[in-house]
């Protein structure tokens, strides 16, 4: 057939007639080799290729897998979403060959009401196919595609999320492939991530990200890495959840667990005064409230997230073994930069991610046991490992909790007092260039 294809485009001065079998488009598909005879052998010996490596039925589906069906669709699913608002196994015999025509020639024949070309073809394709066609049905399904596509159109859920799980799922299996998420949840936090960033434009505040964990397994129920992926301006396609910023204050929690475990208590006296820390670089950190409240205990400084407390306590627990503890509830990030880091780690000036910090906090609800996020249900699961004494989670987790112990640092009336058991912690980095919160409950970080 390529000679035949060959010596009549020849004899003709132009082209008249093309050879290739499914396998071969395939290949063309896979490796590109160009136009004319060369490139036809190396497509021919390509399909060989997967001839010998791949039944039938299995070059079939991936054929059909990467169709071209123009507007950047590949594949007869994807067409199907973004043609007919459907599932390719529920479309009606009309609607499927309205789709088989489409790789014909994508703009001519695109299901749309009164395209009278497509609906022709379509009738000639079903009757040659051998079906009892009927006009007014392909007419009405021209019709009904056109809405429900304008509807329904292609889902678009947590793309950074998918990203990473396609990245990490590679090569494991086929798909379908079943993720942790909650679509549900997914939906509301993608939602809340959108309405709260706008609300915030006055505040020059740009975008956002939030990510919800399962606090008894670990597993990743939301992700959402920005507020719209398609906003280069804000660079949406940044995932917010995964880059490394400085976390302020959301690091305390970490620091008072390990003095707790060090000899203190909640009870334990602290500075709150003008101090000077260090040696040659000469320290002096300052409250967010520019006050101070002279001796506070540590249930106090913790739950108001007072500033000198926590280089106090830090200097007093050590650096090294507070960068240590931190690189044990999974703060990879920090790796790279222990060597760096000095008392200012106590109010959060090393680099780390959202993740880390969710993962992190999420240990406090687990009596101090670490588990590394999932994000597919079926991968093995790992045995926990006990970071935190169980009685300095607890501690923490009752300190974080108490509205009482919040007043001297956010006021009676905080967006932190809720109805329902949960603990908090904020934090805000230099010039208020990254603003957290971190919350939890018994189900959800």
């Amino acid at each position: 057939a390529v000679l035949r294809a060959f010596f009549a485009n020849r004899s003709s001065g132009r082209v008249v007639s093309g050879a290739s079998t499914v396998s071969m488009q395939l290949a063309r598909r896979i490796a590109p080799a160009g136009y004319g005879m060369r490139a036809k052998i190396i497509e021919a010996w390509n399909a060989l290729r997967l001839e010998l490596r791949l039944p039938k039925r299995e070059i079939l589906e991936l054929w059909l897998n990467t169709l071209p069906l123009g507007a950047n669709v590949e594949g007869i699913a994807s067409g199907s979403r973004e043609y007919f608002g459907r599932e390719a196994e529920v479309l009606s015999l009309e609607e499927s060959a309205l789709l088989a025509l489409i790789p014909r020639n994508p703009r001519r024949y695109a299901p749309a009401a009164g395209n009278s070309e497509a609906r022709d073809a379509a009738l000639t394709l079903l009757r040659r196919a051998g079906y009892n066609a009927d006009s007014a049905a392909v007419t009405a399904a021209l019709g009904e595609a056109e809405e429900r596509a304008q509807v329904a159109g292609y889902p678009f859920l947590a793309p950074h999320f998918v990203r990473l799980a396609a990245s990490r799922y590679r090569g494991r299996g086929e798909s379908p492939v079943a993720t942790t998420l909650d679509v549900k949840l997914q939906r509301l936090l993608e939602d809340a991530v959108a309405s709260r960033v706008a609300s915030a434009a006055e505040f020059r505040i740009g975008n956002g990200a939030a990510v919800a964990l399962s606090s008894q397994t670990g597993e990743v129920l939301a992700w959402t890495g920005s507020a719209d992926f398609f906003d280069s301006e804000s660079r949406g396609q940044i995932d917010g959840v995964r880059i490394r910023r400085q976390p302020g204050s959301t690091i305390k929690p970490f620091l008072y667990a390990l003095a707790l475990e060090s000899g203190m208590t909640p009870a334990t006296l602290l500075p709150d005064v003008p101090l000077a820390f260090g040696g040659e670089a000469v320290y002096t950190p300052e409250n967010f409230s520019a006050t101070y409240h002279g001796p506070v205990r540590l249930r106090v400084a913790l739950a108001s997230s007072l500033n000198i407390p926590a280089v106090y306590t830090v200097t007093r627990v050590g650096v090294a073994p507070f960068v240590e503890r931190l690189l044990a509830l999974g703060f990879d990030s920090l790796e790279a930069q222990r060597e760096s880091v000095g008392s200012g780690i106590a109010l959060g000036n090393a680099e780390l991610s959202l993740l880390e910090l969710t993962v992190g906090f999420s240990v406090f609800m687990r009596e101090g046991v670490y588990l590394p996020p999932r994000l597919f249900p079926d991968e093995p699961k790992e045995p926990g490992r006990h970071v935190i004494d169980p009685a300095a989670a607890f501690l923490v987790r009752d300190i974080l909790s108490s509205e009482g112990g919040r007043i001297p640092g956010f006021g009676s009336s905080s967006i932190l007092n809720t109805s329902f058991d949960a603990m908090f912690k904020t934090g805000t980095s230099n010039q208020f260039a990254n603003i957290w919160a971190l919350g939890a409950t018994e189900k959800l970080t």
